[in-house]
């Protein structure tokens, strides 16, 4: 039997450990994304910065730059090593909100996410389905599919 003084120590430095591979994905993630933010700008000032302005340029925009800015809420998320217990519970609301608002943002294809979307706005999430209609080369009968299969199988009612 291991005294409890053990347990308590090996409860936290599973945790410590647990902690530090988090951290670690978050680093290699956001490094990722920073990465593919850098690949593809000559793209984006090629082809959407002279762009009319449209919706699917302004949820391009919002989701490209706010995918940044959640990276950074991650990243802050675990710096501080002494956190206060109100530090600690702002910011994981703060990540956890984020987190939630990316989501809905730049894919919109999660059940939740949609369903979510859809009680807050009134409205489908705008970016998943202008992209696949986008990519249909803009088939009108793709489009009423689209529309149709949503109705049916993602709202809310």
């Amino acid at each position: 039997m291991s005294s409890p003084a053990n347990a308590l120590y090996e409860i936290i430095l599973a945790a410590y450990t647990s902690t530090k591979y988090v951290n670690y994905l978050a680093v290699s993630g956001l490094t990722m994304l920073i990465a593919d933010y850098l690949h593809t700008l000559p793209d984006e000032i090629r082809l959407m910065w002279p762009a009319a302005f449209s919706l699917p340029k302004v949820l391009f925009f919002v989701v490209r730059y706010y995918a940044l800015l959640h990276g950074v809420f991650s990243m802050t998320y675990s710096l501080p090593t002494n956190p206060t217990a109100d530090y600690c519970s702002s910011a994981f609301v703060r990540v956890a909100l984020s987190t939630k608002l990316t989501i809905i943002a730049s894919e919109g294809s999660f059940e939740l996410a949609i369903h979510q979307l859809w009680k807050l706005t009134k409205a489908p999430p705008a970016i998943l389905l202008i992209r696949v209609y986008a990519f249909a080369g803009r088939d009108k009968a793709l489009l009423a599919f689209i529309i149709i299969q949503f109705i049916v199988s993602d709202s809310p009612f």
